[in-house]
């Protein structure tokens, strides 16, 4: 896709429509679409100039979202596609009942949550997003690593749906996020050891950014400036920088494109 005229860099063209980039790629998605429109409004919200930055997702599936965020950000250069193409792998004791009763049914591994590798490299092809994308195929412990990744996170997409493939994406990648950046989290309001993954890291780091929500339906974390820790300081330096602060004010949701 060509950059639009009117676009400034790394900023969407004025005139996107959520709803036509969604149409066009609701096939290659899962998402509902008013959950798949969402996605892009939030996305296209964000301040941060993307032809500086990149676009991660963990967890592809048949690139549905990828393609979209790369229709979104035409300027945007760096994107990196992480799936094992083989399905989910086994869910734990902290992913729910229903987890492992369907687990033990088969249904993660065969059908809707299998996608082909050829397939998708085969769609980026005829879109024309080959070139700016980086697929990289494997169980995300095995293939998710920060210095895969050159520019500064701007979006990180977690699609991973249970405890241990989210945890491991926010321990190796949510510093790489630059402040301003979006974490969005697909399934925080679907499976419970997404959320409390999710808990369990930001508690384990003391982190300040909440959980936000929008319009109830995308669950997503705004990476502030004082993020001490992706700044490699201490945690007694830490604590004693946020005592000294006044109370955060609550940042608005972003705006609606």
């Amino acid at each position: 896709m060509s950059t639009h005229p009117d676009a400034k860099p790394g900023e969407a063209p004025p005139d996107v429509n959520a709803r036509t980039i969604a149409r066009k790629f609701g096939p290659f998605s899962m998402m509902g679409r008013r959950r798949f429109i969402k996605n892009l409004q939030l996305a296209h919200a964000t301040k941060l100039d993307m032809s500086r930055h990149s676009v991660v997702e963990c967890g592809v599936w048949r690139g549905g979202a990828s393609f979209a965020m790369m229709e979104l950000f035409p300027t945007c250069r760096e994107f990196h596609l992480f799936d094992s193409f083989e399905g989910l792998p086994l869910p734990g004791e902290r992913d729910g009942q229903r987890a492992l009763q369907l687990s033990e049914e088969n249904l993660f591994v065969e059908g809707r949550n299998y996608a082909s590798y050829d397939d998708l490299m085969r769609s980026l092809a005829e879109f024309g997003f080959a070139e700016r994308a980086n697929v990289h195929k494997g169980w995300f412990d095995d293939t998710v690593t920060a210095d895969k990744i050159e520019r500064p996170i701007g979006i990180l997409r977690l699609d991973g749906d249970w405890y241990e493939s989210t945890k491991v994406v926010l321990d190796r990648l949510f510093a790489s996020v630059a402040p301003g950046g979006l974490i969005i989290i697909d399934d925080y309001f679907d499976w419970p050891g997404c959320s409390q993954a999710v808990h369990d890291f930001l508690s384990e780091r003391a982190s300040p950014e909440p959980i936000r929500t929008f319009d109830n339906l995308v669950a997503y974390i705004a990476k502030r400036p004082d993020d001490f820790l992706s700044q490699g300081v201490s945690q007694k330096e830490i604590a004693r920088r946020r005592q000294a602060k006044s109370p955060p004010v609550s940042e608005a949701v972003p705006e609606q494109s």
